[in-house]
């Protein structure tokens, strides 16, 4: 975050500058990496969010065509002895949209209407997808986008664990009794 507002940081060891960093070390593999495991769990817990707040009925509210793509991804996988669910086979804007149009699903994640959830999680989509094909993190936007993006993918994880988390709890709780 402090990267946000200044262009380098210097790294002090004692009362010695013992390094610098920058932000075009962001663009370096080891923060790429970070940042493509962190997206790689918001889409995780998307999967987990679609499967609380829709249950089976998520399929009513996907449209045909992205439905059928995801059943032929799990025939796929189904042949090379993968086997996944459904929501496993939905890509990061099905999930995103699914999530984005239910309001107890979306009101859970801190988003207060359908066009911040999709305009928040498109943000997180493209910082993925230029990583994923290894372009530059700040092609088309900024330094300022790119870390306020990371930073609400982490805010995004930290709402979704504690809708985990009471879940857990209550699912546990079942259990016991």
């Amino acid at each position: 975050p402090t990267l946000r507002e200044e262009k380098r940081r210097y790294v002090l060891v004692g009362q010695t500058v013992d390094g610098i960093v920058t932000r075009a070390d962001l663009q370096k593999p080891v923060v790429r990496m970070w940042v493509f495991g962190l997206i790689t769990l918001v889409e995780t817990h998307l999967s987990f969010l679609v499967r609380k707040f829709y249950g089976t009925d998520w399929e009513d509210a996907l449209s045909e065509q992205r439905l059928a793509q995801a059943k032929d991804l799990m025939e796929s996988r189904l042949q090379r002895d993968e086997a996944l669910s459904l929501v496993d086979c939905l890509q990061f804007c099905d999930k995103r949209d699914l999530l984005a149009k239910h309001h107890e699903g979306r009101t859970a994640l801190g988003f207060s209407s359908r066009n911040q959830a999709e305009s928040h999680l498109k943000g997180i989509e493209k910082l993925r997808d230029r990583i994923a094909h290894s372009q530059d993190l700040v092609a088309g936007t900024d330094w300022t986008e790119v870390i306020d993006t990371v930073l609400k993918a982490e805010e995004l994880i930290e709402r979704s664990e504690g809708v985990v988390d009471t879940d857990t709890a209550f699912a546990g709780s079942q259990g016991q009794q």
